[in-house]
């Protein structure tokens, strides 16, 4: 008897489990579609790290590309070639990022990326707020963990943590997002004509 109900018991847990699993993984599909079917998106974000260093500014994207603004730097992509723009130091980084790179950048691009990167779980969905954890499959991955908080009505990212393999945590919060039109590539690209006297460093 106790046997039996053992294995009900073990067997229900389990069911749980992968109907939450389930639904995290249909959630942040359901997500994805939405930010990549928007013509361009524009938010303002504020980034914390542990370290207690912090940023805050404004990206604008429109499917893998985006540029994001802060007071400190400028950083175009426009799909396959980054800037990296630090108007103190009067340079610019130019390289070709790897997938996990852009991901430490623009943690936007996780919920894009879970499916082949990332074990969904759901932790808490109710009428306002969705939020999902996201466990890195390859344990040698540079962001082992990520919780992503999603507005439940739009299913637009609200927060987004991030743990890296070295134990340095990250947050970006999102304070405001509004979708827009469709915006012409060279909104994702450097222009030297813009920006005079600026060094540009080819680390391609």
């Amino acid at each position: 008897m106790h046997s039996t109900r053992l294995i009900s018991i073990l067997a229900f847990i389990l069911t749980a489990f992968s109907v939450s699993a389930e639904n995290a993984g249909q959630i942040l599909d359901n997500a994805a579609k939405k930010i990549s079917a928007a013509k361009s998106i524009t938010a303002k974000y504020s980034f914390v790290t542990t370290d207690g260093n912090s940023s805050g500014g404004t990206i604008t994207m429109s499917g893998e590309k985006f540029v994001m603004t802060s007071a400190d730097m400028t950083v175009w992509f426009d799909g396959k070639t980054l800037w990296s723009l630090i108007p103190a130091n009067e340079e610019v980084n130019v390289s070709e990022p790897t997938a996990e790179e852009l991901r430490q950048i623009n943690p936007i691009f996780i919920i894009n990326a879970f499916r082949k990167t990332y074990t969904a779980s759901l932790v808490k969905k109710d009428a306002s707020q969705t939020v999902i954890t996201l466990k890195a499959k390859d344990a040698k991955a540079d962001i082992s963990l990520a919780t992503v908080t999603l507005n439940s009505s739009t299913l637009m990212p609200v927060t987004i943590s991030i743990k890296l393999a070295s134990g340095q945590r990250a947050t970006i919060r999102i304070s405001s997002l509004k979708t827009g039109e469709k915006l012409p590539d060279s909104t994702f690209r450097f222009d030297a004509k813009k920006h005079k006297g600026i060094e540009i460093i080819d680390l391609r």
